[in-house]
């Protein structure tokens, strides 16, 4: 006795079922595997770089820091670009292939990019309100050190 479903035999269902999973596996593999890269950010004399930002590119809210170690872990798939960047260093980008394992050596910036920075404060609040250091300085006490021009 032979198995029928809607006329047919149940062997041409598992014969289309097969099929589907076939066509369904050859997709899957087509697109980029995403998985978890790991890796270490280290400096120049092979230290180990801590809080150094790790992002996809072209990617928003898609960053991780280093720990202590510098060792990161980021969700990426393959052919992603990371984006390495730490101040006093120049960036970094480093493209995903095959591997979940990368070391990314980190390069110190040359002194005249530090110019780059500029730090101004100003406003007021109340003391009870401030978090951080504050420091006050008068006009005289400028005066007294002789800044150069």
């Amino acid at each position: 006795m032979e198995l029928r479903a809607f006329g047919k035999p149940i062997s041409t269902y598992f014969k289309y079922f097969l099929a589907l999973c076939l066509v369904a596996g050859t997709f899957n593999v087509s697109f980029a595997q995403a998985g978890t890269v790991t890796g270490k950010v280290t400096d120049a004399n092979n230290a180990p770089l801590a809080s150094v930002t790790v992002k996809i590119k072209g990617r928003q809210g898609a960053g991780v820091f280093t720990d202590t170690a510098g060792v990161f872990k980021i969700n990426a798939a393959t052919g992603d670009v990371l984006q390495f960047s730490y101040v006093g260093y120049q960036n970094n980008e480093v493209k995903v292939g095959n591997e979940n394992n990368l070391n990314v050596m980190m390069v110190a910036s040359s002194a005249t990019t530090l110019n780059d920075v500029v730090v101004i404060g100003y406003g007021t609040v109340r003391r009870k309100d401030l978090t951080g250091a504050v420091a006050n300085i008068k006009g005289s006490d400028i005066k007294a050190q002789g800044v150069a021009m």
